[in-house]
């Protein structure tokens, strides 16, 4: 049986971009080194479609100390051309601070317009459907996010036709409770804590209408959960 969170995510679990990141290994040299690092993309690719399992990046990376420096120069120097000022490590604390509690709180109100604010068409379109799915059935998620921990730079990537994409992995702390529309407890307890695994994919672009620079989120993913301890 699936738990709270499991039941109106299937929407964001169709993410094209991170899954793109698995098939790469397909394009390289049958060198010893890359063949093992295909295999480990595989792998990788093969427990993403069939597990969800939050760790499963783990197995990538034989694909990424080979490859991922030099494309994420690549990514990095693409990035610095619209944003000469451009770190990591800013970037994470904007996604920390402003992004990432915008993007999950209007997730798990059902906000649709914080939603489209700070999402692209694709990843606000998959966040609404989840939302639209769960009000359909009469259900609410508990709103409250705990914590935000585990926050890494999974890969960096200037994808073709896209343009740079910086692929962010991180854990919420969350309530694992889904409720009717009177507050009524229906799934999961209210002081049940579960880690929740996330994906963000952003791009960095700019806002004409506030005339600034943003971070814009293409898609985002759960990858899974699991009882927080």
């Amino acid at each position: 049986k699936k738990g709270a969170w499991d039941q109106f995510s299937e929407s964001l679990k169709d993410t094209p971009l991170l899954k793109g990141l698995f098939g790469m290994g397909a394009r390289m040299g049958e060198t010893e080194a890359a063949r093992k690092a295909r295999e480990a993309a595989e792998d990788a690719r093969e427990a993403w479609e069939t597990s969800q399992n939050p760790w499963v990046y783990r197995a990538y990376s034989a694909y990424e100390s080979i490859f991922a420096e030099s494309e994420m120069g690549e990514a990095i120097r693409e990035i610095r051309k619209l944003d000469p000022d451009f770190s990591f490590e800013g970037m994470l604390e904007e996604m920390e601070e402003e992004v990432i509690p915008a993007v999950i709180g209007a997730y798990l109100r059902g906000d649709v317009e914080t939603t489209e604010k700070y999402c692209a068409e694709a990843a606000a379109g998959a966040i609404k459907a989840s939302i639209e799915q769960r009000k359909a059935a009469g259900r609410k998620m508990d709103t409250n996010i705990l914590a935000i921990d585990h926050m890494t730079v999974f890969a960096a990537k200037n994808i073709d036709k896209i343009g740079p994409v910086v692929f962010i992995q991180f854990m919420v702390q969350q309530i694992d409770c889904m409720y009717d529309l009177d507050g009524k407890v229906v799934d999961g307890a209210d002081d049940k804590v579960a880690a929740v695994f996330y994906m963000l994919s952003v791009q960095r672009e700019y806002d004409e209408e506030e005339e600034e620079l943003k971070w814009g989120v293409k898609e985002l993913a759960i990858i899974g959960t699991q009882p927080y301890t």
